[in-house]
């Protein structure tokens, strides 16, 4: 191959090669300014938009509850208000002595906005109880008898013992939702009520 063969053979590659370039930059061009791949890169790159509902989220739920004998002073949970964030699982823990032994309550609440002003409330109530290790004997029971006239200790505990399980969602608008339980032979009632907070949706 001579000398001007050699030269010929190379402007044509680098012709070519110069050529595929341009190709390849003008489809990336093209291909950028596209209404498919702008719809791709705003997929990408743009939050999605609070709607109304939505908004209604970002305020605090007003909750209410309480829970307490349906027919005794015994108040396991006593009346209280708080602020709750929209989704927000709030546990209460509490203990009640009785004549029988020791109940303890967990109640768990979860508030959500729902259009209109509407708050569901997830509920669960679990309830355990552990009565007095009372045998047989007359021993036991004389000593159980000189505490309850406070004349001698409490008496032992025997192992906690599941009683009650209630859980139920419900909706409102600022109204009290009740529901009555039964554990260890008495009734407790509870009452929920929530509302949202945001100006626009709050019930007169």
């Amino acid at each position: 191959m001579d000398r001007t063969e050699l030269c010929q053979r190379t402007v044509l590659h680098s012709t070519r090669l110069r050529r595929a370039c341009s190709a390849l930059v003008a489809a990336a061009l093209m291909g950028a300014s596209s209404p498919a791949a702008a719809a791709g890169t705003d997929r990408d790159v743009l939050a999605i938009g609070v709607t109304g509902d939505d908004r209604a989220s970002l305020w605090p739920v007003e909750l209410r509850l309480s829970l307490a004998a349906a027919d005794g002073p015994a108040r396991p949970l006593a009346p209280r208000t708080m602020l709750v964030r929209d989704g927000n699982r709030m546990v209460f823990d509490e203990a009640v002595w009785t004549d029988r032994g020791l109940e303890r309550f967990s109640l768990v609440v979860t508030p959500r906005h729902h259009p209109g002003g509407v708050v569901e409330l997830e509920w669960e109530l679990t309830v355990w109880f552990r009565p007095y290790a009372l045998g047989p004997d007359g021993d036991s029971w004389r000593r159980y008898l000189a505490f309850r006239a406070g004349l001698g200790p409490r008496p032992p505990l025997e192992r906690p013992v599941l009683v009650a399980v209630r859980a139920d969602i419900v909706r409102t608008r600022g109204e009290a939702r009740e529901a009555t339980i039964r554990a260890a032979g008495r009734a407790y009632r509870l009452v929920l009520a929530a509302r949202t907070t945001h100006p626009g949706d709050r019930p007169g």
